[in-house]
């Protein structure tokens, strides 16, 4: 499982995901279409292009040297750079 928060996605396999689901939620993803893998929920406050923007994805910065990450660590490396 991976998980896309302002743009920075977060994989499970490199550290832990906690994600609490509604009862809507629970049923939105039970419902969902075989062919779909991506469930996005947003305030209702909020337009498309702006959800759009925010899960664009975003220059990862390096544990270590506080710079943009060279190895596309996504940040979590904390060793590689």
């Amino acid at each position: 499982m991976k998980v896309n928060i302002n743009g920075i996605w977060y994989d499970a396999e490199k550290t832990p995901i906690q994600i609490q689901l509604s009862k809507s939620d629970k049923n939105n993803i039970a419902n969902m279409h075989e062919d779909k893998f991506n469930y996005i929920c947003f305030p209702d406050s909020m337009k498309w292009e702006e959800v759009e923007n925010n899960l664009k994805p975003k220059p990862q910065i390096c544990y270590k040297s506080n710079e943009v990450c060279a190895y596309d660590c996504k940040g979590l490396c904390k060793e590689s750079c």
